[in-house]
């Protein structure tokens, strides 16, 4: 799936920042920061950006509270798709023009750097990539020039770089017949994830559900590589309504093939830890480390091939070795995993079968 790059975000910030006397937010597709003038925000819930991602338009707020700071959020929106937000700080009449700026370039270079990934993806070339940027020219006044080469190690595709499959890796494969034209369906009701597969997913604890648009979402199974993923939008989990932590929802018409990334194996990690089969639903976990962020997936995979991810971002853990086994990545990561399991409880809807 088409994500903002955090390393590029951070460029896109440090670069204007120099050129725009206002704070700069970048928020990823779930509203959290993930890279801004104020360092120490970095990873932090902004409110105003999942404003703008629920309501799929620019939200802007004139006053400073406890929660929200002046300013405007644009979502980033590519093929109907929300990647982020970007928010700037300050009077919303001084900085709208500005906002619309940032959201352009960030949308360009997104789909350049997308473009060359899938390049890469496609011909399996293990050679160094360099790309000059000269010139992104908007005329509100001034003009932004932005150089994103002049460190040659953002675009190094190095020789260890490759597509990396975790699921397949682990051996999982699809166990059932495959309809392409029956899609898994998904209804949030309150504290509830349906599934028309016979399946649900409870959540446990102060949360509130905030979806990408509406109640339903559908998917088709595919055969396809690189198949259809859908965000269907972000959990927010609270103790004592202060905010802990978050977990993103996904669907995927072909778990085994989406759940992948492109990565340099030498410095980077993603693997598979497969636990025991839920009825005919195969269930574990998946860690992956990219560019200094770790995330952990709970997947579920039915057996037409079509699944569901729930992913929580965690503290980089320093010095830590990779798990090698199950076993190994539940010690490691004994909080993450502690929480996952206490928070989603997912069981048939067949009483017979409970």
């Amino acid at each position: 799936m088409l994500k903002l790059d955090k390393i590029q975000a951070n460029k896109i910030v440090e670069k204007l920042m120099a050129d725009i006397p206002y704070n700069i937010n970048i928020m990823d597709e779930r509203g959290k920061i993930i890279a801004s003038g104020d360092s120490a925000r970095i990873g932090e819930r902004h409110r105003g950006a999942e404003r703008a991602i629920n309501e799929r338009k620019n939200i802007e707020i004139y006053k400073d509270t406890s929660l929200e700071k002046k300013g405007t959020n644009e979502p980033i929106i590519l093929n109907n798709h929300i990647l982020g937000v970007v928010g700037i700080s300050g009077e919303p009449d001084e900085v709208r023009k500005f906002t619309k700026l940032v959201r352009s370039i960030v949308l360009l270079l997104t789909e350049e750097l997308n473009t060359q990934q899938e390049r890469e993806k496609k011909k399996k070339q293990k050679k160094n990539k360099k790309i000059i940027w000269i010139g992104i020219a908007v005329a509100i006044g001034f003009i932004v020039y932005i150089d994103l080469a002049e460190k040659d190690d953002y675009w190094d595709y190095s020789a260890s770089s490759e597509d990396v499959y975790p699921l397949k890796e682990a051996g999982l494969t699809t166990t059932g017949p495959v309809d392409l034209e029956k899609p898994l369906k998904v209804t949030i009701e309150q504290n509830k994830l349906l599934f028309n597969q016979g399946y649900q997913i409870e959540i446990i604890g102060d949360a509130d559900i905030e979806t990408s648009g509406g109640k339903n979402f559908l998917i088709l199974p595919s055969t396809e590589e690189y198949p259809d993923t859908k965000y269907l939008g972000n959990i927010s989990f609270y103790e004592k309504r202060d905010y802990y932590t978050s977990a993103g929802m996904y669907l995927s018409g072909n778990l085994v093939n989406s759940l992948s990334d492109y990565l340099d194996t030498s410095k980077e990690f993603i693997k598979a830890y497969p636990i025991d089969k839920i009825a005919d639903v195969q269930t574990g976990y998946i860690l992956k480390r990219n560019q200094g962020y770790t995330d952990i997936s709970k997947y579920y995979l039915f057996k037409d091939g079509t699944g569901f991810e729930l992913e929580v971002s965690v503290d980089q853990l320093e010095k830590v070795k990779d798990p090698k086994d199950y076993s190994s990545f539940v010690k490691t990561y004994a909080k993450e995993v502690a929480f996952i399991e206490k928070s989603f409880k997912f069981e048939s809807t067949d009483e017979e079968s409970r």
